[in-house]
């Protein structure tokens, strides 16, 4: 206990040089952007979704019956979109990491 109160009162600099500080910084801003923006669109979408069958039931059964199966796929080809768009983020983060400053 009294060692873990030692290292809390201790500056960051003994256990940094900059790098750890700076990870940190970046890698919580891109867990912000994720859980902000992409999360709500997901949510959002599958709602959208859900609720549009939930309607086509009320009105229609033959109409649910023939759309409601096309739900998996649209929420297949959503999931699909921001995998790619996370994996264009990637490789132009990888190209200008490459590149003289």
């Amino acid at each position: 206990m009294c060692t873990l109160r030692i290292a809390r009162l201790q500056d960051i600099s003994f256990f940094d040089n900059g790098a750890l500080t700076f990870a940190i910084s970046k890698d919580s801003g891109a867990i912000e952007s994720f859980s902000a923006i992409t999360l709500d669109q997901i949510i959002s979408s599958m709602i959208m979704i859900f609720r549009g069958v939930g309607i086509e039931l009320e009105v229609a059964i033959k109409l649910a019956a023939v759309t409601s199966p096309c739900a998996p796929l649209l929420l297949g080809a959503g999931f699909y979109k921001f995998f790619l768009l996370a994996k264009h983020q990637e490789s132009i983060k990888l190209a200008y990491g490459r590149s003289p400053s």
